[in-house]
């Protein structure tokens, strides 16, 4: 004997056979995660490969200020040369971490901008952390360049990869006939 409501329930699909699905959402699904996961790894490869490379960039740098000014050019920061270089390198790979991460936003400029920010921030973070010590020791002037480096350098590179990667592979928009808009100057700041 059948309990009461559930009648023909054999016959009928269930919530995993909801009209418009199959058995196989639950592979669908797997198989979307799993390219979501390879796509974040992807991502994420990428960016600390770029941030590693500015890491070097940085670290090439130091080691040739090192070898014009001599072993002492830290001294008067109490900075080791090798503790620069890990700085450096935790910098770039922070910021990398983070560009990799938000890599899908790049599309957009204001998503460019923003993890410009966000990477510059990070970065110039680890630099005003070798300048000036600990974060705890610092004074309303490093928060200020810091904030200022990381908004004002950082944003305006996204901006700039925004514009020289992304925007010139934009569909551009129908104009009616007539001359041509003027064009910005400098070529840059397009809306």
């Amino acid at each position: 004997m059948e309990r009461p409501g559930t009648a023909g329930a054999r016959n009928s699909p269930g919530l995993s056979e909801a009209p418009g699905h199959s058995r196989h959402t639950s592979r669908s699904i797997g198989a979307i995660t799993s390219s979501v996961v390879s796509s974040l790894v992807w991502n994420v490869a990428w960016g600390l490969a770029w941030g590693s490379l500015m890491a070097a960039i940085y670290c090439a740098i130091g080691l040739a200020l090192r070898l014009v000014r001599g072993p002492h050019f830290l001294k008067g920061y109490g900075l080791p040369f090798g503790t620069l270089g890990l700085i450096y390198l935790e910098g770039g790979v922070g910021a990398g971490f983070v560009l990799g991460l938000f890599r899908p936003l790049l599309r957009w400029r204001a998503g460019a901008i923003g993890i410009g920010t966000f990477a510059g921030t990070i970065a110039y973070g680890a630099i005003a952390i070798a300048m000036s010590g600990p974060i705890a020791g610092w004074g309303a002037g490093d928060w200020i360049v810091l904030l200022c480096l990381g908004v004002g350098v950082g944003g305006s590179l996204g901006n700039v990869t925004w514009e020289q990667y992304v925007d010139p592979t934009l569909p551009r928009p129908e104009l009616p006939p007539g001359p041509p808009p003027p064009s910005p100057p400098l070529g840059m700041w397009r809306p």
